[in-house]
């Protein structure tokens, strides 16, 4: 369900070896999750299996938040609605 890949996560982090990779994935997972969650019907199907191009703009959020969890640091919704605001249904938000 990861709408980046590992190694996106890993040049984002610029982490240079494998041994988070584990980690890495898990947390890759979850950001996907938020970022779906987040956009409630507004997000695409595919996004999240390959099948449909993920816009830059949401990779940039999953990656954002990806970092956020790595580094448990609370997540800055400010700075994720700024890069998914054009994604949301306002009458869904």
């Amino acid at each position: 369900m990861a709408m980046v890949t590992i190694q996106q996560a890993k040049d984002h982090l610029r982490i240079t070896d494998d041994a988070s990779n584990a980690d890495l994935g898990m947390k890759v997972d979850q950001a996907s999750a938020i970022v779906m969650n987040h956009l409630k019907s507004q997000a695409v199907a595919g996004w999240d299996d390959g099948s449909v191009a993920v816009p830059g703009r949401v990779e940039a959020a999953v990656l954002l938040i990806v970092e956020y969890l790595y580094e448990h640091q609370p997540i800055d919704w400010n700075v994720i609605n700024g890069l998914l605001v054009s994604y949301r249904d306002p009458a869904l938000a």
